[in-house]
């Protein structure tokens, strides 16, 4: 049976906290553990041994200074999440280690509360999806039939719930592409409006398509396929990650060169710019564009072109952009190899969060952001940034993990994922 063990880690202080224990709930009034998940950043250590279940997961906060460690919170026995993602009140949905995927459950992080969420009615389905409709008790869930086992799934439709019962469903997808599944990407403030992406990929490539659903009359409308080859680039209806009401999209739409004006190694791999095309001035104005599209009218438009660095033998290398994100409903963040930017696409120009240490890397630069919450963005290379002072602090438990010699250990960031409702 599943069962969940949660171990509380406290340095005792001269204020003595209180903490009261329940079956699968952990109450936590101690300012030693007490969090914000607004503003804290929270790891997970996964522990799974390979072709077996997950074992356990161990929640962390992370101190803001770096060389305190990390502070634990608890960990679950039978139980995992995929992906690991929280929402403002701190509530990832997780499922258990036996791997049916019929029930969803929620978990607190800071209470240390686990509950079950819903229960599907049909033994033969399974769950590949859900989102929390702000702050009601309805649920978006995104299912598919179980068995037998498929590398497409079959049957995937949308299904609603209100207060953990079923109220309506709707399908989206007879048969998807091979190795795709159906997700939520977002849904609007008022859980009027949900949008879907069925995508998958393999060796570099990309492909599937997108939906929106219509709460009222319970339909979808399929918004277009896309195509990502490593080949011929991205085509199609492409829609990156869409804000916390679910009304804007951005996306990155690379910088074009051609072939022959690439200088070409001995390996045969494109580099710089050569000298021909460099003097000819052609790729002056050209840089990645950051694009938003309105999803009311579905007009894009660009909020801003990359074009640090001046001239450049390598512009093609420094202009790029990385990993943009949504801070809140109106400011994008994103990184170059010159360091991390945010800009407000009512208007203005991007402004510095934080700078690249040392010079600029062409390549792997490694200032990625892989999320936000109100006060820190999280980075691809272990460590997190403040907001508003750009302080860079590593995370020791990314970079040193103490059974990093056993493979079924894994270490990771808990990503913030803000919902409408939630956001400002």
């Amino acid at each position: 049976m599943n069962r969940v063990h949660l171990i509380l880690v406290a340095v005792v202080l001269a204020i003595a906290g209180i903490f009261a224990f329940a079956a699968g709930s952990l109450k936590l009034r101690s300012a030693a553990t007490a969090c914000d998940p607004t503003r804290d950043v929270f790891l997970i250590r996964q522990h799974r041994k390979p072709g077996a279940s997950v074992r356990a997961v161990t929640f962390f906060k992370v101190r803001p200074k770096g060389d305190e460690g990390e502070i634990e919170l608890g960990t679950l026995e039978g139980y995992y999440a995929e992906p690991y993602r929280h929402d403002r009140k701190g509530r990832l949905f997780l499922f258990a280690s036996d791997g049916s995927r019929h029930s969803l459950y929620e978990y607190s992080i800071c209470a240390g509360t686990l509950q079950k969420a819903i229960d599907l009615p049909e033994a033969d389905r399974v769950i590949t999806s859900a989102r929390d409709v702000g702050e009601s008790n309805t649920l978006l869930v995104i299912t598919k039939d179980g068995m037998p086992r498929a590398e497409k799934a079959i049957n995937s439709r949308l299904e609603v719930y209100e207060q953990g019962k079923r109220t309506s469903v709707a399908e989206v997808s007879k048969e998807s592409p091979l190795y795709a599944a159906v997700v939520i990407i977002g849904i609007t403030r008022d859980g009027s409006v949900a949008y879907l992406r069925e995508a998958s990929g393999d060796a570099g490539d990309a492909w599937g398509a997108h939906y929106r659903w219509d709460k009222t009359t319970n339909s979808l409308e399929k918004l277009g396929d896309f195509v990502v080859s490593e080949e011929k680039g991205a085509s199609g209806y492409l829609l990156g990650a869409l804000n916390p009401s679910a009304t804007l999209a951005l996306r990155v739409q690379s910088a074009s060169y051609a072939p022959e004006d690439l200088h070409y190694e001995g390996s045969g791999v494109r580099t710089c710019l050569n000298k021909r095309a460099f003097d000819s001035r052609k790729y002056d104005s050209v840089g990645d564009e950051l694009m938003v599209r309105d999803m009311s009218t579905q007009a894009e438009r660009v909020v801003y072109r990359n074009l640090m660095g001046g001239r450049n033998f390598c512009q093609n290398h420094f202009r790029v952009i990385a990993t943009p994100r949504w801070f809140n409903d109106h400011t994008i963040v994103f990184s170059t190899p010159y360091g991390i930017y945010e800009i407000d696409i009512r208007g203005g120009n991007p402004g510095t969060v934080a700078l690249q240490n040392g010079p600029a890397q062409a390549e792997g630069f490694g200032m990625d952001v892989v999320g936000a919450n109100d006060e820190y963005l999280l980075t691809r290379r272990s460590s997190i940034v403040h907001i508003k002072t750009g302080r860079e602090v590593s995370v020791p438990a990314l970079l040193r993990d103490p059974e990093r010699r056993d493979s079924a250990v894994i270490t990771q960031f808990v990503i913030p994922i803000w919902t409408a409702s939630q956001a400002d």
